[in-house]
């Protein structure tokens, strides 16, 4: 337990603790005792920020599985849309995961969807006095504008996961 806590605070997986790397597609190092785990089911919290109708909206998403187009998801009344995801092994650093997702925006009319990759290693931080603005969460932003001139904000934040 006081193992697990240290991992958490330090925003360390015990295989960067160790000094191992896995390197393998969609999985994690379960403490390190040569078990792999794979994601199974990711929630995200989604905020989106619309300028063109003065709206702004958070939600937390369903658990969505992986290389599947997830049920549409509504966010306020900002934006709708499935969302999408893949988990990818990280090429510079082999015992992290790189969640790569797609919002199939509903919004987005005259552009590709809305992409990003957020960097994971199956941890998250808790609070520091030496940062306190950054977020304690895995995330990624991206923007977009509207035929050219209304901007379109997207916060994709992973807020729970599954390995199987």
């Amino acid at each position: 337990m006081d193992q697990d806590i240290a991992r958490i605070s330090s925003g360390l997986s015990p295989c960067q603790e160790n000094g191992q790397r896995t390197g393998a597609m969609h999985f994690y190092c379960d403490g390190c005792s040569g078990e792999l785990q794979k994601v199974s089911s990711l929630q995200f919290l989604v905020t989106i920020n619309t300028t063109f109708n003065d709206c702004i909206a958070t939600i937390k998403t369903p658990w969505i599985q992986p290389s599947t187009k997830g049920e549409k998801i509504f966010v306020g009344g900002c934006d709708e849309g499935p969302l999408q995801f893949d988990v990818i092994s990280d090429e510079h650093e082999n015992d992290n995961m790189i969640v790569s997702l797609i919002f199939h925006s509903s919004v987005i009319e005259d552009a590709s969807p809305p992409t990003c990759k957020i960097p994971f290693n199956g941890t998250y931080l808790i609070p520091s006095a030496k940062e306190p603005e950054m977020s304690l969460l895995p995330h990624c932003f991206v923007m977009d504008s509207r035929e050219g001139y209304h901007m379109t904000y997207y916060w994709f934040k992973i807020f729970d996961w599954n390995f199987s």
